[in-house]
């Protein structure tokens, strides 16, 4: 009898979450579809011009690689103006969606996460502004995926599937990617996939240079050389490097700083890399990257939505509920709407993690973390509140609190002994220097 109802409730407990994701996928999509194609918008227009022989490097200020933008430019060609606002939404969606796949081991939350995630601030952000980054990510996850066919010609399509999507990714976000490939690709993991990949970007690129009968490569690095560093008015970036910049006046050359962490993160990741499997590479590879000088808050979501996974799938914590409930609402908490929104998504996170409403009102430790969660939660904001910032420096103080706590939770579920690994190293390189 006891396992015919619990049979009963995971089948409803499936389509529920079928008509969570859908119904979360068209609010979403409803809410932002105004503004337009926006940064799509721009690759479309720089591959159009690119594919028509304009130098978009000198006529748009464009900052992309040529590749990608001619993809995305053939990609958009039969969608009208209006259709490609929906088709670039449900790109970055399944982009998402696919590379949140690869770090879920309990399936029957699958689609839980996939809706879920859609709420997150920065994956939200990346919808606000249409970035490219769900897509990017999306490519990377067809890389990393496990290949279906072991031999014959299938498995040689497979492998030109990967080559093309880990190329394109390439181009289209070298700054979210190279360190993770560079990772994996010392890690042994697909190397040929990594070379092929490589090759096929430089047949491309050196295609379309010919056709314009111009280096277009050198174009790209001045326009990038242009875009400012970590301090000063100039600067674009909302990273933790910008925060610093803010709090000392930019008295600090945190240029340097950011080269130095960068590189040590680098060093440690490639120090562990016999010791950790091809996803924690990948972690890490995506936790380095928030080092480097330029860095907006959206491209956290990746990190994000592999924090929202090791959530879902973990034991309840007070850090990663606050966590969770930061990265859904780190703003705006005096609208009653985003309020009950959390409160909602609050609740129905704690009851696919209990697997039932009986479930969740047993276990008391469970609800007294989430109540201690809240209660963080809470104090962070009043904590953040006490500060009279402009929006922009908000942003930058909300994006370096989201790095931060990322950072710690991700690192701590990942490897919880390499925090005191770390710890241990520092401590030894002290005695030696005495």
């Amino acid at each position: 009898m006891n396992n015919r109802v619990a049979t009963n409730v995971a089948k409803h407990s499936d389509k529920l979450s079928v008509i969570f994701l859908i119904l979360s996928t068209i609010s979403v999509m409803a809410y932002y579809r105004h503004g337009g194609t926006r940064d799509f918008g721009l690759y479309v227009r720089a591959g159009d011009a690119f594919a028509h022989g304009d130098n978009a490097y000198i006529t748009q200020s464009w900052r992309s690689g040529t590749v990608g933008a001619v993809f995305i430019w053939l990609l958009s060609l039969p969608f009208s103006d209006y259709l490609q606002v929906w088709l670039f939404q449900l790109i970055n969606f399944a982009g998402f969606w696919n590379f949140s796949r690869i770090f879920i081991t309990k399936r029957k939350q699958q689609y839980w996460i996939f809706g879920l995630l859609l709420f997150l601030s920065p994956v939200r952000e990346v919808i606000n502004t249409l970035q490219i980054t769900g897509l990017v990510f999306g490519l990377l996850s067809l890389y990393l995926m496990k290949n279906p066919y072991m031999l014959g010609m299938k498995h040689r399509l497979f492998q030109a599937f990967q080559t093309i999507a880990l190329g394109l990714a390439i181009d289209l976000k070298p700054h979210s990617i190279l360190i993770v490939v560079a990772l994996l690709g010392i890690a042994g993991f697909k190397r040929l996939e990594i070379l092929l990949a490589v090759n096929f970007i430089f047949l491309c690129h050196l295609g379309i240079d010919l056709i314009h009968q111009r280096i277009l490569e050198f174009d790209w690095l001045r326009g990038l050389f242009k875009l400012g560093n970590t301090s000063g008015e100039n600067g674009e970036s909302t990273s933790i490097w910008k925060l610093i910049d803010n709090l000392t006046n930019s008295s600090i050359n945190t240029g340097i700083i950011s080269i130095c962490a960068l590189t040590v993160s680098f060093l440690f990741s490639i120090s562990r890399i016999n010791k950790s499997p091809n996803l924690e590479l990948v972690i890490f590879g995506l936790l380095t990257t928030t080092l480097i000088p330029y860095m907006h808050y959206y491209d956290l979501a990746p990190l994000a939505v592999i924090a929202l996974v090791k959530f879902m799938q973990s034991k309840n914590s007070v850090f990663g509920g606050t966590i969770t409930m930061f990265l859904i609402l780190p703003r705006e908490v005096n609208s009653w709407e985003n309020v009950l929104i959390l409160v909602c998504l609050v609740i129905l996170i704690e009851l696919v993690k209990s697997g039932s409403l009986s479930d969740l009102i047993k276990k008391n430790s469970r609800s007294i973390k989430t109540i201690f969660a809240v209660a963080t939660f809470c104090g962070l904001h009043a904590f953040n509140s006490q500060f009279s910032l402009s929006y922009r420096d908000g942003h930058t103080l909300m994006t370096s609190e989201s790095m931060i706590m990322i950072w710690l939770w991700v690192t701590g579920r990942s490897n919880p002994g390499m925090a005191s690994e770390l710890f241990n190293i520092m401590k030894r390189m002290g005695k030696e220097e005495k």
